[in-house]
C-alpha cells in the first residue's frame, strides 16, 4: 500500500456510513442523514484542526 498522509476525503455519498475507505486516508462523511440534516461549516471544521495531520506535498 502507498501511504497517503496527505489524503482528506470530504463526501456525502455514504448514507449507511459503512463504505470501506482507503487505509490511511482520513474521511469526513457529510451525508445528510449522517450529520443530522444540519448544514456543516467547512471553515469551522478546518479551524478545529481537521487538516493538522496533512503533510506538505513537496517534491
Amino acid at each position: 500500500m502507498i501511504p497517503t498522509p496527505w489524503c482528506l476525503n470530504i463526501h456525502g455519498h455514504d448514507h449507511g456510513n459503512e463504505e470501506p475507505y482507503k487505509e490511511g486516508c482520513k474521511h469526513i462523511n457529510l451525508a445528510a442523514n449522517v450529520c443530522g440534516y444540519t448544514p456543516i461549516n467547512l471553515g469551522k471544521i478546518i479551524k478545529e484542526g481537521v487538516l493538522v495531520f496533512l503533510y506538505a506535498l513537496e517534491a
